[in-house]
């Protein structure tokens, strides 16, 4: 069962870009009509709490408005990730993602990082065959 949703999860990241734009608007309207059946569902207690001002229609209203706020976060959420980009905060203000400018700072940092590595091993590596050539030399002289 698990690899059938991860299937779909990978389709769905290699669609193209107008591919996803176009999704959007169904998954936005398709949210509000569940958002607001869910909020019809749940039904309506009396007395009605104070944020209600003595109106079932108001209360249902303000759930479905709740519903639907909490499915828009999620749908950005999944958005955004799936073009690789992850929230640093999730709060009462929304959503916020780290400053792309800072990010490309970072990819660069980690490039140039990556690279003295690389540099480093093959540094290491000429050492190594060195030391294995000084070694093969020593126990050749040792032997005779």
């Amino acid at each position: 069962m698990g690899a059938r949703y991860g299937r779909g999860v990978r389709v769905l990241c290699q669609r193209s870009e107008f591919e996803r734009e176009a999704v959007v608007p169904v998954l936005v309207v398709g949210s509000l009509v569940i958002s607001v059946v869910a909020g019809v569902a749940v039904g309506v207690e009396r007395p009605y709490p104070g944020v209600a001002l003595d109106s079932g229609l108001l209360l249902v209203a303000q759930r479905a408005a709740g519903l639907w706020g909490a499915a828009l976060l999620v749908l950005v959420i999944v958005d955004q990730a799936l073009r690789g980009r992850l929230p640093v905060e999730v709060g009462g203000r929304g959503v916020r993602y780290a400053e792309q400018e800072h990010l490309d700072g970072a990819v660069g940092s980690a490039v140039e990082a990556n690279a003295a590595i690389v540099d480093r091993l093959d540094e290491l590596e000429a050492d190594f065959e060195a030391l294995e050539r000084l070694l093969k030399d020593a126990r050749s002289s040792f032997v005779k």
